[in-house]
C-alpha cells in the first residue's frame, strides 16, 4: 500500500512552492510526523487533506462541483437577465430599491430563475447526503479514529456534553443533516461538503490562509493570543496559528463534533491549537485576555440578538487596543437590492435553512459594535484578480 507521506511528492510540494511564492508560512503544514495516533487515511492524503474516503463519493461530488459551478455562473447569468427582461416588462428601473415582497411575486414564477433555485439547492441535497453515508457506513471505525486524538497534542481539545445548547444552535443550517450538534459526523460532514462548495479549492485551506493572512493587528502589532469564534472545522484556527506561531491560539463552538474533528486534523497537521467547546457568546475566558478575537461565516447562522451578545463578550475577553475581526456576508459590503441579489436572500434563508440570514442581513453591524463599546473601522480596500477586497469591518477595544 502506498505510504501517506509519499503523496507529498507531486501536486502537494508544486502546491506548497506555489503558496510559498505568495508569502504564506506553513501553507503546506505536512500532517504529524511525531509519534501518536494516525488517521485511517484510507486513500492517502493529497497534502494537508485526507482524500475522500471513497472513489465513489470523490467522483460524485467533482460532478457536484462541477454542476455548482455551471449552475453559480452560465445558468446564474441568465437568471439575473430573466430578471432584468421581467422589471422592464413591468417598467420597473432595474436600481429600484422594492420591498422583498414585491420582488418575490415578480420574479418567482419564472421557469429560468426557478431552474437556477431548485438546481443549486438539489446540489446542496446531494453533496450532504453522499457525504454523510461515506462516514456512516463505517461508522464504528471513524468514531474510534476520533476517540484516539482526544487527548493527542499538539493542542488541546476541551468537551461540554453536558452544556447547554440554544435552540437557534440546533438548526440544521445551510441543510446540513443534524446540523453542528446532531450528528457525530458534523466536522467530516462540513469539511468535505464545504470544499464542494469551494468548488474543491479549499483542500489546502487556501480560501483561509488567505484570510488569516489579511487579517489586521492591533495598532501596537503584539499578538500572543488569538481566539477564533464559530471555529467549525478549526480551518481559520489553524491558518492564524501558522502566520502567527508564537501566539497561543484558542477556537471554539457550539458543536462538540465540529471541535472533535477539528482538533484531530489539527493534530494530525502538527498545528497546535486549543479547542473548546462553548458559545461564542459564554467563552469562559477572562476580561482582557485576547489580542485578537476573529469569526469566519458565523454571525448569518445567529440570532441578531446573538451577535449582540457576541459583540458583547469580543469586548470583554478584548485586551484595550485589541481587535473584533469578523468575516462574513455583508461584513465588508451592504446587502444587494437588485432583483435577483433580493431573492436569493429569500430563498437562502427559506430553502436553504439559512434561518437568520434577513435578521444578519439588517442588522446595523457599526451601530451594534459601538453599543458594545468598540470603535469601529474598516481594513483598507485592495484590487487584485479582478476582484475588490478589503473594506470588512473592525471592531478595537478602547
Amino acid at each position: 500500500m502506498m505510504n501517506r507521506r509519499s503523496l507529498f511528492k507531486g501536486p502537494a510540494a508544486i502546491a506548497a512552492i506555489s503558496a510559498a511564492s505568495q508569502g504564506i508560512p506553513g501553507a503546506m503544514a505536512a500532517p504529524n510526523t511525531q509519534g501518536g495516533p494516525k488517521r485511517i487515511s484510507a486513500r492517502g492524503h493529497d497534502g494537508i487533506m485526507d482524500r475522500y474516503p471513497t472513489l465513489d463519493l470523490d467522483s460524485h461530488n467533482d460532478m457536484i462541483a462541477g454542476i455548482r459551478k455551471w449552475n453559480n455562473g452560465a445558468l446564474d447569468s441568465a437568471a439575473e437577465a430573466r430578471a432584468a427582461e421581467i422589471y422592464n416588462k413591468h417598467g420597473i428601473p432595474l436600481d429600484s430599491d422594492l420591498p422583498m415582497a414585491q420582488v418575490i411575486e415578480l420574479v418567482k414564477d419564472d421557469p429560468i430563475i426557478a431552474l437556477s433555485g431548485y438546481t443549486w439547492l438539489d446540489v446542496q441535497h446531494i453533496k450532504w447526503k453522499n457525504t454523510l453515508n461515506a462516514f456512516e457506513s463505517r461508522a464504528d471505525e471513524y468514531l474510534a479514529e476520533m476517540e484516539a486524538f482526544d487527548k493527542a497534542g499538539p493542542g488541546t481539545l476541551e468537551l461540554n456534553p453536558n452544556m447547554f445548547i440554544p435552540g437557534y444552535c440546533r438548526m440544521e443550517i445551510h441543510q446540513q443533516p443534524g446540523g453542528y450538534v446532531g450528528n457525530a459526523f458534523a466536522g467530516h460532514i462540513y469539511h468535505y461538503a464545504t470544499n464542494v462548495s469551494a468548488d474543491r479549492r479549499n483542500d489546502q485551506d487556501q480560501n483561509h490562509m488567505t484570510s488569516a493572512m489579511s487579517t489586521p493587528l492591533p495598532k501596537d502589532g503584539k499578538v500572543k493570543r488569538i481566539l477564533d469564534v464559530g471555529t467549525s472545522v478549526g480551518q481559520f484556527a489553524t491558518s492564524l496559528k501558522r502566520r502567527f506561531p508564537d501566539a497561543e491560539v484558542w477556537a471554539l463552538d457550539v458543536g462538540g463534533p465540529m471541535v472533535r474533528y477539528a482538533h484531530m486534523r489539527a493534530v494530525d497537521m502538527g498545528v497546535a491549537v486549543n479547542f473548546r467547546q462553548a458559545l461564542a457568546e459564554d467563552t469562559h475566558f477572562p476580561d482582557n485576555h485576547f489580542d485578537m478575537v476573529v469569526s469566519n461565516i458565523m454571525h448569518h447562522e445567529v440570532t441578531a440578538d446573538g451577535t449582540k451578545a457576541i459583540y458583547r463578550e469580543a469586548q470583554r475577553i478584548l485586551r484595550p487596543g485589541g481587535h473584533y475581526y469578523p468575516i462574513d456576508v455583508y461584513t465588508h459590503e451592504p446587502p444587494p437590492k437588485s432583483a435577483m441579489g433580493k431573492y436569493k436572500m429569500f430563498w437562502t434563508y427559506r430553502w436553504n435553512h439559512e434561518d437568520w440570514w434577513l435578521e444578519w442581513s439588517e442588522l446595523d453591524q457599526e451601530a451594534e459594535m459601538k453599543k458594545a463599546g468598540l470603535k469601529v473601522s474598516r481594513t483598507p480596500q485592495t484590487t487584485g484578480g479582478g476582484r475588490r477586497r478589503g473594506n470588512n469591518i473592525v471592531g478595537t477595544k478602547v
